[in-house]
């Protein structure tokens, strides 16, 4: 069946179908409330702007963190007057509107390889996926929304070839950003830019010292283009003595080589329901397009395969398991995989009947996942609950207070200073205890807290409480721990998903080791 183009129409039926989960979306920005780790960006930025300490708990120095998706929440924060109310709105919108400006960007690019309801049916089918399953993993008010509305202008480097310097500029810009959004993206931005580059060398064929003369003409650009991740990196080694941001670190802490399993099990946890579906549609995408056997294709499957590397570094390197917005490189290659699908939909249906599949069922999802939000309290849920009851006792008990999982929401309600004890925004101080396994109980009385908050500690034969952080981390991980045989001054549990969430709080001074 062919069919004539008509771009009003095609545009209207993309637009129609990501309205309503990106309603849904933005009527949860209203509620202001996000996920726990979220409020790292946020404490950290609000003492950032109030104090100038770059610090969750107002003392320890601490990098771990996206910087530009930071520095855009302290940009909120300060430009609403210091309001956590307006800010958190706000960054609920953004969160919102990030992935649709990326989809919007890959419909563009697609639509211009629509010549008939084959073609029209892929294309609209991934422009969906990239909108719903971004909006999925942005409103949760991480960075990755930030790497869902630029990488779609990095993957168009692949069709529109770059020239002249000012362009060459404006695209190592454009990587460069995309680092700063979200670091662990860093491979795959600078296999694209080599793609990018080297087309230019293979175009313009066997002029003699090309890369030469390319590389003198085009080093300043590049270098200007790059400026902000050196400056990124020189920032890093000296305040924190490492390129990498401290939550890197902390979730490489390992006595023992992989594999670790722990991050794989995002697939069967959390959103990993609705994402594994769609990731094993586009794996079989992926292998129809090497099947056919297509050169040309060769770029999009190493963009397509990058979530398969992205997953088996992390499986190599963290025993840490992994949250919703893990999946970004799903959804980031997700247009790679539709140029892979459009190239290849000639040779049969399945390509297209497999992409529009894969779309009904994250839409679905995605959607009936914003409706049961709209219809709970954020305040009510385990985590922000457990927040509010821990306020009410800091309100009494005034001192310092020290805290593995969960601290964010707590950190950002608790009104007293805060340690992060899993090394992801506790400072170098964290990181080293961590690594050389100092004894829990002995680190807290060093820096002097007053009370040490944890959820859901096991019990030894004896009755004590075994203490490790981070608790989340698995078994191959550095710990901290710390046996402690007495009575909380505090403990309530909360059921989550059926199970109970106890939270426990101890004094810590004047207790013997």
């Amino acid at each position: 069946m062919t069919i004539k183009f008509d771009e009003k129409i095609t545009a209207a039926l993309f637009y129609a179908s990501i309205i309503v989960p990106l309603f849904f979306c933005l009527m949860h920005a209203k509620s202001a409330l996000f996920v726990d780790d979220f409020y790292y960006y946020f404490v950290v930025a609000k003492n950032f702007v109030n104090n100038g300490s770059l610090s969750f708990d107002g003392t320890n120095l601490t990098n771990g963190f996206h910087p530009l998706w930071f520095g855009i929440v302290a940009a909120v924060y300060l430009a609403s007057g210091h309001s956590d109310t307006i800010s958190l709105i706000v960054i609920g919108i953004i969160s919102a509107i990030l992935p649709v400006i990326g989809g919007i960007k890959v419909w563009q690019i697609l639509k211009r390889f629509v010549s008939d309801a084959t073609s029209l049916a892929t294309a609209w089918a991934f422009s969906v996926i990239y909108v719903c399953g971004g909006l999925q993993i942005s409103y949760t008010g991480m960075e990755v929304g930030l790497v869902l509305a630029l990488f779609p202008w990095l993957l168009e480097g692949l069709i529109t070839p770059i020239n002249g310097s000012k362009q060459v500029f404006y695209f190592t810009l454009l990587a460069t950003t995309i680092i700063l959004s979200r670091v662990d993206s860093a491979m795959i931005v600078a296999i694209i830019w080599l793609f990018v580059v080297g087309r230019t060398f293979k175009e313009r064929g066997k002029e003699p010292n090309l890369i030469p003369r390319w590389l003198v003409a085009n080093a300043p650009p590049i270098v200007l283009g790059a400026l902000p991740l050196l400056i990124y990196v020189i920032f890093n080694l000296a305040l924190f003595g490492a390129v990498l941001p401290q939550s890197a670190i902390a979730k490489a802490l390992t006595d023992a080589p992989g594999p670790y399993w722990e991050p794989l099990m995002f697939f069967t946890e959390h959103f990993g329901v609705i994402w594994s579906p769609v990731a094993v549609v586009f794996a079989i995408i992926t292998v129809i397009g090497l099947a056919s056997g297509d050169r040309r294709l060769f770029p999009w499957v190493i963009v397509a395969v990058w979530p398969i590397i992205f997953y088996a570094t992390l499986v190599f390197r963290s025993p840490w398991p992994c949250w919703p917005w893990y999946a970004y490189p799903i959804v980031a290659s997700s247009p790679a995989v539709a140029m892979i699908a459009l190239k290849t939909s000639g040779q049969g249906r399945l390509t297209p009947a497999l992409s529009v599949l894969a779309a009904l069922l994250l839409a679905v999802g995605v959607t009936s996942v914003q409706v049961r939000n709209l219809r709970r309290d954020e305040w009510d849920q385990p985590i922000s609950a457990a927040a509010l009851k821990l306020r009410d006792f800091g309100e009494t008990h005034p001192g310092s207070y020290a805290m593995g999982d969960r601290a964010g929401t707590v950190g950002y309600v608790l009104g007293h200073p805060l340690l992060q004890l899993e090394g992801l925004v506790g400072g170098n101080r964290v990181l080293s205890a961590v690594r050389n396994r100092q004894n829990l109980l002995a680190f807290l009385r060093s820096n002097k807290i007053a009370y040490y908050v944890s959820t859901n500690l096991n019990r030894d034969r004896n009755g004590c409480f075994e203490a490790r952080e981070p608790a989340k981390a698995g078994a191959a991980a550095l710990h901290m721990t710390a046996t402690l045989c007495l009575k909380p001054v505090d403990e309530f549990s909360l059921d989550e998903n059926g199970a109970a969430m106890t939270t426990r709080v101890f004094k810590i001074n004047g207790l013997a080791l």
